[in-house]
């Protein structure tokens, strides 16, 4: 910010310069008044002077409107009321990501509405509170064939597999499966840490399927 000047009602902040940086400053950052100095600052800008006629107090609403550096006058406002702090009293504030005055109230029916659907699903044999359009009867079969491919893509895969004896897979559990485990966990030589490898549930039992591999 460049300097300050009262016009009216509203306290006109001239900016330095047009960058996004600096509006955001004025309309969305924390401005801090330091009541020795005299001095004001908009977030992590460098502070300016404040005019002799300002009256500065806690409580005390102040109107601010930007201004560009060649003195046209911005849209950007912002009202806020300066509020003291008991740990630095030399210093009043107005808080960060204040927002100028609504133009339009909800009565007016300026509002934002939104709304939330929840869909159903039903098959044949459920009951149902009503009648299942016709939309959501194609989206059911969609969903029924997608899933029936799956199971059947999944099915033929396993099918396809080469076959193998229980007895070889349990042997290849036993004999190289859980040893390489253990031996990695003891490689750690510390109890409960956060690298070592579990058991697979799949693996305990006494005859571990295809699936566990």
């Amino acid at each position: 910010m460049d300097r300050l000047n009262i016009e009216g009602t509203y306290i006109h902040v001239h900016a330095a310069d047009g960058t996004l940086k600096t509006t955001k400053s004025f309309t969305h950052a924390t401005v801090s008044f330091d009541l020795i100095a005299r001095t004001v600052a908009f977030g992590q800008l460098p502070p300016v002077s404040v005019p002799d006629e300002l009256e500065l107090a806690d409580g005390i609403e102040l109107k601010l409107r930007l201004v560009a550096p060649d003195g046209t006058l911005r849209k950007q406002t912002r009202v806020g009321v300066l509020r003291s702090n008991g740990k630095a009293p030399v210093i009043l504030r107005i808080p960060g990501m204040a927002k100028s005055p609504a133009k339009f109230s909800p009565s007016d029916g300026w509002t934002i509405e939104v709304y939330k659907y929840r869909c159903y699903f039903s098959h044949t044999g459920l009951k149902t509170d009503g009648e299942i359009p016709e939309w959501l009867k194609a989206s059911i079969a969609r969903q029924r064939n997608y899933w029936n491919r799956l199971s059947y893509l999944c099915r033929e895969a396993r099918r396809k597999c080469s076959p193998v004896p229980v007895q070889e897979i349990v042997c290849f559990v036993h004999a190289t499966i859980l040893p390489a485990i253990n031996v990695f966990n003891d490689s750690l030589a510390r109890e409960g840490s956060k690298e070592k490898i579990k058991h697979p549930a799949k693996f305990k039992v006494e005859e571990p399927g295809l699936d566990a591999l």
